[in-house]
């Protein structure tokens, strides 16, 4: 692994706007972790998503991944660690009212990793702005 390489973990990325993130973010050149609940749906979406995509079997709530972001923020202090919120997006959860596409859901999720400040970390997330937990 190259010191400089840039790396993301998704969860969720084996559906919906999970899996576009990971999708933009591998054709950027990161390593992806494709997080997911569902080993056969993970491993499927690491392999669509390509070689630099890595099934990881994860199933964290969405209280708990708060804490692990500021508690991994603080242990890693040279990498940038947040939780983003999408907005209500136009997936399997989501349905098909919700205002937003997946791609636009991803909008700022994509930036935060790719072009966002390195030292912007521990943060909670949406629309490239930092919101209340």
């Amino acid at each position: 692994m190259a010191e400089s390489e840039n790396i993301a973990l998704i969860t969720g990325a084996n559906k919906g706007i999970g899996f576009e993130i990971a999708r933009q973010l591998a054709s950027k050149g990161f390593r992806v972790f494709v997080g997911a609940r569902n080993e056969k749906a993970g491993r499927a979406a690491g392999q669509k998503i390509g070689a630099t995509a890595t099934f990881l079997k994860i199933d964290v709530s969405k209280t708990a991944l708060n804490g692990v972001t500021s508690q991994l923020a603080a242990a890693l202090p040279k990498f940038a660690v947040n939780s983003v919120c999408p907005g209500w997006v136009r997936t399997d959860m989501g349905g098909a009212t919700a205002p937003r596409s997946v791609e636009q859901g991803a909008d700022g999720i994509v930036w935060l990793a790719a072009d966002a400040p390195q030292n912007l970390t521990g943060k909670f997330l949406q629309d490239r702005k930092v919101i209340p937990w």
